[in-house]
């Protein structure tokens, strides 16, 4: 309980010195073990930046990311299907435009399970981002994400809101 109340005092905070905010959603498909589990990955992300150098950006990360479960085929003509589950990652984050319109980047942080049937209460969350400037306020992205029980391929969008 202490780790989620300081992760939110943490986001909060960052809030209110931000000097750019992002809302964005992803979607993806789950690769590796995943895919014993669920079928396909979406969700909703928030990110708040600071300039802390020319061309780098860092802040915070958050948002809600949800795997739909997979139904499993077993001889006998038995199904099995697993529930969906989701976490609520809260993350550092990092950005590197090496053009004016490219950039990498990437969140590190720790994702909160909302959902009965995941591994762990609290998993590492990682994810390296690749990022194009569609325009000044929007973004797309390509991403892995490493979370819990394995590893999504996937793609975002996000716009800037100031």
């Amino acid at each position: 309980m202490k780790a989620k109340l300081f992760a939110l005092l943490f986001v909060l905070f960052s809030y209110a010195n931000a000097q750019e905010i992002k809302g964005g959603f992803h979607g993806g498909l789950p690769i590796g073990d995943l895919t014993d589990y669920s079928s396909f990955n979406i969700g909703l992300d928030i990110s708040m930046l600071f300039e802390v150098y020319d061309g780098t950006k860092a802040g915070v990360a958050t948002g809600y990311t949800h795997f739909f479960g997979k139904t499993v085929d077993l001889p006998n003509s038995i199904n099995f299907s697993y529930e969906d589950f989701g976490f609520l990652p809260i993350a550092g984050t990092l950005e590197y435009s090496f053009t004016e319109d490219m950039y990498v980047g990437g969140d590190l942080g720790l994702a909160f399970a909302l959902s009965k049937g995941t591994k762990n209460d609290i998993s590492l969350y990682f994810q390296p981002k690749f990022g194009y400037k569609v325009t000044n306020e929007i973004d797309m992205f390509g991403s892995l994400k490493f979370i819990d029980k394995g590893t999504v391929i996937g793609v975002g969008f996000s716009y800037k809101f100031m």
